[in-house]
């Protein structure tokens, strides 16, 4: 795995998004451990989140990868 640069926010969460599509679809990038979750694990990571609400310290103006979880939760 090799690190990448993020130009700014709203390409940091372009990047998660893929990230997320990624694992979802079974292709997730490995863990630090090594380990890869499964698309099944994702998918039920995700669905967990649906009808809740999510905070981080992102300025509310602002995209976040909360953003894009719950985008992705509430489908």
């Amino acid at each position: 795995f090799a690190p990448c640069v993020v130009a700014d926010v709203p390409d940091a969460v372009r990047l998660y998004r893929a990230w997320v599509l990624a694992a979802l679809a079974g292709n997730a990038m490995p863990r630090s451990n090594g380990s890869r979750p499964t698309a099944s694990e994702c998918r039920a990571a995700i669905e967990e989140l649906r009808g809740k609400d999510l905070c981080c310290w992102c300025s509310l103006d602002q995209l976040c990868h909360a953003d894009v979880l719950l985008e992705l939760a509430n489908r």
